[in-house]
């Protein structure tokens, strides 16, 4: 089973390789356990090395904006984050994974051109957070 520890260079290589700058050390650890909790949860048969150079990829694209602060084009991704993890029983993250769950919430909706509708964005933002939640040492 694979641990948010061991992308840890992986995801920073890839922020590299895609001419991003890196967020920093708690911005990553959050992506990471989003990473992980995929790999963990996804039911694709490629070998583990093809999925995750994939899965990381993926989801590194999905927030080339990390360090924007305007993230109004999706105003409820926030509120329904902390919804998600209070409907599950858990406190949410520190806030500064929480701001890093939000903009990759933000960007996937971006990235897909998912509609301004509370569904779409209640559909990204649990997934996200199930996604964290699948990542975590307790899985």
């Amino acid at each position: 089973m694979i641990h948010p520890d061991e992308l840890k260079d992986d995801v920073t290589n890839e922020f590299e390789r895609q001419g991003e700058v890196p967020p920093g050390d708690a911005a990553l650890s959050a992506l990471r356990r989003v990473i992980a909790g995929f790999l963990r949860t996804s039911p694709l048969q490629a070998p583990a090395s093809l999925t995750s150079h994939g899965a990381i990829g993926a989801f590194v694209g999905a927030c080339p904006g990390w360090w924007v602060r305007d993230l109004s084009d999706y105003p409820m991704v926030a509120s329904l984050l902390d919804d998600v993890f209070q409907e599950h029983g858990i406190t949410g993250p520190a806030p500064e994974l929480m701001a890093m769950l939000h903009r990759l919430t933000v960007g996937i909706l971006r990235g897909r051109r998912a509609p301004r509708t509370h569904a779409a964005q209640l559909a990204v933002s649990d997934w996200v957070a199930s996604l964290y939640l699948a990542g975590g040492k307790d899985w």
